[in-house]
């Protein structure tokens, strides 16, 4: 009817498409309606009040809004008799206590009958004024988004944190997309760190007739890197993206079970157990780590730029690149970096264990990993409740003379080997003396305290600690 929009400010038809998110959604608000403001009750969730939430997504600010405690179907005060208590000192009476902005919506049918909507806010605005010394003001949705922004930086600046909407409320999954799969979420994380076999580990589990990961991606391949990357857990991408991921996995002839997520840039991301235990802790049965000497991780990282003819990891020894603290190089400093801090074990454990207790964690010496896998592949299966009588990793996992670690084939059908490809398993020149030196010195400390933890949690310590 040609409304004019002056405000920048929308809500969708049943509120669907702001929380959960649907991508499609937003992109219309802002290239054909120039929307800049929307709100939602259900971030990250609906009750209690004082818990929800803003966020940004693609530009447009997300305000938390606030139940008034009608609805559609309330017309007459005897269908809502909780409705006094619920302005007069109940939760809607908290929720402007506790918020300094407050966005509130109600409906037309409010209005008519006993004209609840009219009730309820004056019974609020009586209370607040005889109760309390707050001064209320109305302002614009832009307005309120500005102000609302100032105050809660770190929230705003963000996009949401997400959360899984088959669980965690109902509500979500009835305001989801019929044509979106929204239960496809990995149950598995092989979380890293980079350069410790998790390529392998999971090539080897994916033997399993009950095992599925991620499809291959044009860019990150076969890892995902939803949570350590903000460019995929916000941006464009955001959670359809995620589960589009996995959708294969759910729409099997025969789904599967156990759908694993590697991604080795996760363990070291100080954001990812929190993001990652927001979405999945109510279906995650396991957080695979693999512990490798890390030592041997930090050069295996630099031999890998250079196979990958990173010029300044050809130009520079990596004696240079780790012993040049605070280099201004830039270059030099994020090598450097990547190097040596995904090593220092303990620190990244005890993130993880801050949201995660310690039976969703499974360690892997990195040393038996490529030693022998068959155990520890056993033990995984163990864990993860998919023994089978007609499936034995020792008939698909074999060892190579030649690469000089096990690949995949099967004795009596095919005995011709298929390994990782060439940038795996790569055998290196020695690491100088000055070198192992230094990253002796370097880890001492932290390899202690990684001792002391795993002791502490009664963890069984790698061969090479």
């Amino acid at each position: 009817n040609r409304l004019p929009l002056t405000y920048g400010y929308a809500v969708s038809p049943h509120h669907s498409g702001i929380y959960p998110v649907v991508d499609e959604l937003y992109i219309a608000w802002k290239q054909y309606l120039n929307i800049s403001v929307t709100s939602t009750e259900e971030y990250p969730k609906s009750k209690p009040a004082r818990s929800k939430r803003g966020f940004t997504f693609l530009g447009i600010k997300v305000l938390p809004r606030q139940s008034t405690g009608v609805y559609t179907k309330n017309v007459f005060l005897e269908s809502v008799p909780h409705l006094k208590q619920f302005a007069l000192g109940g939760s809607l009476f908290q929720s402007v206590l506790f918020n300094e902005v407050n966005i509130f919506m109600t409906h037309m049918p409010n209005y008519s009958g006993d004209r609840l909507a009219l009730y309820v806010f004056d019974a609020l605005f009586q209370l607040l004024n005889y109760t309390t010394h707050l001064r209320l003001f109305s302002r614009k949705p832009t307005e309120l988004a500005r102000i609302y922004q100032s105050n809660n930086k770190d929230e705003m600046n963000g996009g949401p944190i997400w959360t899984n909407p088959c669980l965690y409320n109902r509500k979500h999954i009835e305001l989801w997309p019929l044509n979106r799969t929204p239960c496809a979420l990995p149950n598995v994380l092989i979380a890293g760190p980079q350069k410790t076999g998790t390529t392998a580990l999971l090539k080897f589990l994916l033997l399993h007739p009950n095992v599925c990961s991620s499809k291959q991606h044009n860019v990150t391949y076969e890892e995902v890197q939803f949570y350590n990357k903000n460019r995929y857990y916000w941006n464009g991408h955001g959670l359809n993206w995620y589960m589009a991921r996995f959708a294969e996995c759910v729409h099997n002839q025969v789904p599967s079970t156990i759908i694993i997520d590697k991604s080795a840039g996760y363990f070291d991301n100080s954001f990812v157990p929190f993001r990652s235990h927001r979405l999945l802790h109510q279906t995650l049965h396991l957080v695979i780590i693999i512990l490798d000497e890390p030592m041997r991780r930090a050069y295996s990282w630099y031999q890998h730029l250079r196979a990958r003819n990173h010029k300044t990891a050809l130009k520079y020894s990596f004696h240079h690149i780790i012993s040049q603290r605070n280099s201004s190089n830039k270059n030099v400093e994020a090598i450097r970096k990547r190097c040596l801090l995904p090593g220092i074990y303990s620190k990244h454990l005890k993130n993880w264990l801050k949201v995660y207790n310690r039976n969703q964690l499974y360690l892997v010496d990195g040393m038996e990993l490529r030693k022998k896998p068959i155990p520890i592949l056993k033990s995984i299966a163990a864990r993860l409740k998919i023994q089978r009588t007609d499936f034995e990793f020792s008939h698909y996992v074999r060892y190579s003379e030649r690469k000089k670690f096990y690949c995949i084939g099967q004795k009596k059908t095919n005995p011709n080997l298929l390994c990782m490809g060439k940038g795996k398993g790569r055998i290196y020149p020695p690491m100088t003396l000055k070198a192992k030196a230094f990253l002796h010195h370097f880890y001492s400390q932290p390899n202690l305290e990684l001792k002391h933890l795993l002791t502490k949690l009664k963890f069984k310590a790698p061969a090479w600690l």
